[in-house]
């Protein structure tokens, strides 16, 4: 009976008045998996198997390969393979006393389900297809463990488009915590707002960032004039940084494969300009922090780098990447944040802010797509 549901719904949301089969959409208990002329998208509408709603939580290429698949996968949002396509967290924090303290201080993301993390989640638009584009909007709402379930404190809305050769995603993020001041037992500080794109398969080798006109980003702060490329296979003990300003596109390149592209921008203007997160950093960094210095609760007390999250030595894209397999990734990310936030969600509180008004939004633009071609590698 569920196989000839699933059969009827597909057949239901297959569209008409395109060419058939290029865009389709079938629902499940609890999702949707959109297929486009090169994959198969599958975004959840509640918390199930192990993944969060409202990213792309698995990606399988038309080759057959899987591309992304986060459910079931141990870790927070920083462990590289983690958070899918799109999946938004941040570090959180409530002032407690006089000095910084674990029992008040999170990792919240879009792929943690209970206590902490996912709240809940609300299909808006639900999925179809018309013509030759798939379609679905749904809000996910995130919290802490200081608020109730029904007054989260941020909203992450995803409107999707599914072409036939690109996926792209309008992404709002509105803060619903006025000023830091909801729930109970202190005020909520937020450093290291982002999102995420992963992969855990795909036989990608190496990250690549590419700027606005398709050539390979270059860095401006330090390392002055290398390469934005990263290959690296512990990101535990270092990462690559892309602060070129004019960044707009992480590529997951291998040998005699379809690269993965992300692109990642503001609403009509690039991510480095002042709006989307990269607005949400200018603005935080008037607003009141955590505390003036790093504490060695985590063991290290350091600059940070910089006190101020509009200081663009914090506002890079980060690329990471776990073990090799054959040469190949077994998983590794890109991170999009507004401002780092350090080592994790216990370090540099001078970069931790208050959350500012409530209803205030950032607003993003994220495509997905394959190279029309394997082997195709950026010089």
């Amino acid at each position: 009976m569920r196989v000839a549901a699933a059969l009827a719904a597909a057949v239901l949301l297959a569209g008409c008045g395109g060419r058939e089969g290029r865009v389709a959409a079938e629902t499940f208990d609890g999702g949707v998996t959109f297929r486009n002329l090169d994959g198969e998208w599958t975004v959840y509408t509640r918390c199930a198997d192990g993944a969060g709603p409202g990213y792309v939580a698995r990606l399988v290429r038309s080759d057959g390969v899987v591309v992304t698949d986060d459910r079931g996968r141990a870790g927070g949002s920083n462990k590289p393979g983690n958070g899918g396509l799109g999946e938004f967290g941040w570090h959180g924090a409530r002032s407690h006393g006089r000095a910084f303290d674990y029992d008040y201080a999170w990792t919240i993301d879009g792929r943690t389900c209970g206590n902490v993390g996912v709240a809940s989640a609300s299909v808006v638009d639900e999925p179809r297809v018309d013509g030759d584009i798939g379609r679905m909007t749904i809000d996910v709402f995130l919290r802490d463990n200081h608020v109730l379930r029904r007054r989260p404190m941020l909203r992450v809305r995803y409107r999707y488009r599914i072409h036939p050769h690109v996926v792209r995603v309008a992404i709002g993020v509105t803060e619903l915590c006025h000023r830091g001041r909801c729930g109970w037992q202190g005020r909520a500080f937020v450093k290291e707002p982002k999102l995420q794109a992963s992969v855990t398969g795909g036989r990608y080798s190496r990250l690549v960032v590419l700027d606005g006109g398709g050539r390979v980003a270059r860095n401006v702060i330090e390392d002055r004039g290398s390469r934005c490329v990263w290959a690296g296979v512990d990101a535990r003990r270092q990462t690559g940084q892309c602060d070129d300003p004019r960044r707009a596109v992480v590529r997951f390149e291998g040998q005699d494969v379809r690269a993965l592209n992300v692109r990642m921008t503001a609403v009509g203007a690039p991510w480095q300009s002042g709006r989307g997160l990269d607005g949400w950093a200018l603005a935080s960094a008037r607003r009141t922090s955590y505390a003036l210095h790093d504490s060695a609760l985590d063991g290290v007390r350091w600059s940070c780098k910089t006190r101020s999250p509009a200081n663009p030595i914090v506002r890079r894209w980060e690329l990471g990447g776990g073990a090799k397999r054959g040469g190949a990734y077994v998983a590794a990310s890109a991170m999009f944040p507004g401002w780092e936030g350090g080592r994790g969600y216990g370090d540099c509180e001078p970069l931790a802010r208050a959350f500012g008004p409530r209803g205030e939004s950032w607003n993003l633009l994220a495509s997905y797509w394959f190279d029309s071609r394997p082997g195709v590698r950026t010089a």
